[in-house]
């Protein structure tokens, strides 16, 4: 037998179709970066419009804010300006231990929270409203004249930067 020769017809892609699948695999790689990348974007938008313009209007109220040695207790004042806030968090630092507390609008504070006047609720206070409270700090194991006090806004569920800020904390 003979060997017999093959004439085989051994054309590629063409190189227009070969621009066309690189040209639609870029796009459709943009599009998925876009979208990652405007998900991301949207996201951080939102947690920071929430707390942007919010400059002293969740404040603690020096004239109302002092430590009790007697009683080894600190009165704290929260002052809420004209915004919706749906909880705050006060941060009391002092004798090398730092305790949060959450006040918030569905449930009462931590049992070493009482409101000054006994007849209300420890709850956040209303927008442009304000509220003094009683933390007992040696229920809390923390006795001793705390360092600091300081306030977070939660606004829309998101935590924003520290608002205000007392360090030199008077004596009642």
């Amino acid at each position: 037998m003979g060997t017999r020769n093959y004439n085989l017809n051994k054309s590629g892609i063409s190189g227009v179709i070969v621009t066309v699948l690189l040209v639609g695999l870029a796009v459709v790689m943009v599009a998925i970066v876009w979208g990652v990348v405007i998900n991301l974007v949207s996201t951080t938008t939102e947690t920071t419009t929430s707390c942007f313009g919010n400059f002293n209007k969740v404040e603690l109220n020096r004239q109302y804010t002092c430590y009790n040695l007697a009683d080894d207790k600190l009165q704290f004042s929260v002052s809420i300006g004209d915004i919706n806030v749906s909880k705050v968090i006060v941060i009391v630092s002092g004798g090398g231990s730092t305790k949060n507390i959450e006040l918030n609008r569905e449930t009462t504070a931590p049992s070493d929270v009482t409101a000054y006047n006994n007849g209300e609720d420890t709850k956040v206070p209303e927008k442009n409203s304000g509220k003094t409270y009683i933390f007992d700090l040696g229920g809390a194991s923390m006795p001793g004249k705390p360092d600091s006090i300081k306030i977070s806004p939660v606004i829309s569920g998101n935590q924003c930067e520290t608002s205000d800020t007392i360090v030199d904390i008077e004596y009642c």
